[in-house]
This record gives C-alpha cells, structure tokens and sequence, in this order.
C-alpha cells in the first residue's frame, strides 16, 4: 500500500490501488478489490513506508504473529513497514479502503503515540486503533474532493492540512489485561462484528444476533460492550452511519432515500436525523459537489459538531 510522490492525483499503481493525492511525506490512496479475486487474501503489500488502512467496507485482517480482527471502518488498521498480513471476506463486496503512507519521521512528529521507531512505529500489540467520527468522516470528505471530475483541482493545502489532522486524532485504545475468559469474549465480539458489519441494513433484533452468536440475549449485550465499547444498537447505528458516508463518496446512490435505505435506516427522516446530529451536516449538504469551498465549509461543521 505505498506509492511513489506524484505530482498528480489519480495514477494507477496496480490491479487495486491507486493514488488520489500526494506529496514527499505522505501519500493517499485507494484499495479496491472483489473477494473473487484470485489473489484477494494477499493483494496489496506494504511497501517502505508504515500504512494506515480506513475502511469502507468491513474486512477481516490477520498481520503475521497478532490475533485476527474486523476492519469495519471503527477502526484504523495500522502497518508496519514491510509487515506481512492478509484478509478475509466479511462484506460481500470484498475489501474497500483508503490508505495512507507516511513518512515515519514525520509520524513520529504528528503522533508520538503511535510510535517513534521508524523501522517498526506501530510497536503495541494491536494492529488497529480506535478511527474517531471525526477522523472518519475528514477521510471520506478528502477521498470525495480528491475524486471529483475535471475541471476541479484539488485544494492541496487543505488536502495535506486534513491527513496531518487525521494522524493526530489516532490513539491506541488501552489494552485489557487477558485471560482465557477474556480471549473467548474477543472472539465473541469479533464474530458479532463480522455479523453486524457485513450486514447493517437487516432489521437485527437482538434474539437473532444472540441465536448466530450460539449464546444468550444477555450474554451478547454484556460480552459486546464490555470489548467494543459500543452497545449492539449503537454500534449498528454507527455502522450505518459510516457505510452511508461511503456510498456518498462512490457517488452509487442519487437519491437520499434510497441511500437511507442502502445504509439501513428505516426511512428518510430517521437517516437525516440520525446524520445531522452525527456529523453537524445534513446529507443533502455532504451529497453536494466536492468543490474547493464546499469542502472546507463542509469540513469546519464537522469539526465544530464533533468537538461541541
């Protein structure tokens, strides 16, 4: 997942990927692959430089000697320089991301946090970190702007000024001390995360979620939140919300009600609701061309409705 500086966006650099923006220091580009690919599980290797993965399609990811996890777009997956890993199918669609390389001395300045040895910056035992609301939604809206047709040109100040504010919103979640009750719940939550992010638009009830788990109502809720940190309601919400940022990136949806109903939401007015409060904006405002000004105007009632 890395790419040569370019002095213009939108190259191909292999079956998969491409690249949308770039400097010297940091490159961003996108992944998209089916899981009919004959290579699906091993495709795109991390070159010299460390990676961030931002999901927008869930992904099941193991990196060589760490515990396999659900890339579901909560997460930021993080590589290391030359690591190997490989994926899983969660999502019918396959694997759908944007990646960030980055220099690892200008990581190291950004955020300390995760990591300052440039030969292997993500040293903690996870391979992801929590991907705040905020941090997603800047990833969505640069990738939306970096796409839009010509005769637009890119704002590169406010594209580089956006990543470098992505990489600082990133922290490691504590790690909880393990046992083999703990390890058991990991795999719980991890089942169910597969379940849920493969799948937000089905009415789930939690019956039903418990019934695939093979385990009680109760059992589920309380394993759940105890190692996500969300309760099932809101983690489906929140998966809902972050998949209907990614149809508004791909463009697949024109009209706002059938996009609610691609996300999952019950119906229009629920999807509007549930957006604005999220995210400052309603979705007719974030459907709107990716223009230089939009962008910016877009990006300051994120940050303002985030941070309140």
């Amino acid at each position: 997942m890395e790419a040569q500086a370019r002095g213009e966006p939108g190259p191909s650099i292999g079956p998969y990927e491409r690249t949308l923006w770039s400097n010297p220091e940091m490159t961003l580009g996108s992944f998209d692959a089916s899981p009919e690919s004959e290579d699906f599980e091993t495709a795109g290797a991390i070159g010299d430089r460390p990676a961030i993965a931002f999901s927008r399609s869930a992904v099941g990811i193991v990196q060589a000697k760490r515990d396999a996890f659900v890339s579901d777009g909560t997460v930021a997956v993080l590589h290391n320089p030359r690591h190997p890993y490989r994926r899983f199918r969660v999502d019918r669609s396959g694997d759908h991301c944007e990646w960030l390389s980055v220099d690892p001395e200008l990581l190291a300045e950004v955020n300390p946090r995760l990591g300052r040895d440039p030969r292997r910056p993500f040293s903690f035992p996870a391979a992801q970190v929590p991907l705040p609301r905020r941090a997603a939604t800047l990833v969505r809206l640069a990738a939306k702007h970096l796409r839009e047709p010509a005769p637009q040109v890119p704002d590169a100040l406010w594209v580089e000024e956006t990543l470098l504010e992505v990489l600082g919103l990133l922290a490691p979640a504590a790690e909880p001390r393990r046992t083999r009750a703990s390890a058991r719940h990991a795999r719980l939550a991890r089942h169910a995360r597969e379940l849920l992010s493969s799948r937000p638009e089905r009415p789930w009830a939690v019956g039903s979620i418990a019934r695939v788990l093979g385990v009680s109502p109760f059992h589920a809720c309380r394993v759940f939140r105890r190692a996500t940190g969300y309760t099932l309601h809101a983690y489906l919400t929140e998966q809902r919300l972050r998949r209907a940022l990614a149809l508004f990136e791909s463009g697949e949806c024109s009209d706002l009600r059938a996009l609610a109903a691609a996300a999952g939401f019950a119906n229009h007015s629920h999807f509007t609701a549930h957006f604005r409060a999220a995210f400052g904006a309603t979705p007719s405002q974030f459907r709107r061309r990716a223009t230089p000004e939009a962008v910016r105007e877009l990006s300051q009632k994120i940050r303002t409705a985030i941070l309140s």
